[in-house]
């Protein structure tokens, strides 16, 4: 089983479910991303609660990153190209200019 929550922050449901996040990273969304897994625990028998994984990129490895520090509940998690710091992730921006 996959599943693929959309948390606070993501597009597609307005601004201003787009704008929950700012200022507030890991907060929000970590609460999203956690009632999806107990809502998933609790709601489907054969989800076994002691063999569940978790991955992200991008913003998601950032979650995933917060995640392992904040809970004990996966098996393994995965991070992929997670956001770390800000100041040097806009500074590796490539400027084309034609």
């Amino acid at each position: 089983m996959v599943i693929a929550p959309n948390p606070r922050g993501s597009t597609g449901y307005g601004q201003k479910f787009t704008d929950e996040i700012s200022k507030d990273w890991g907060g929000k969304v970590y609460t999203d991303l956690m009632n999806v897994y107990d809502y998933a625990v609790k709601s489907f028998k054969y989800v076994d609660k002691n063999n569940i994984f978790a991955a992200g990129a991008s913003y998601g490895g950032y979650m995933i990153n917060w995640i392992a520090g904040h809970t004990n509940k996966f098996k393994a998690l995965v991070s992929h190209a997670g956001v770390f710091n800000l100041e040097s992730m806009f500074g590796n921006k490539k400027i084309v200019v034609p």
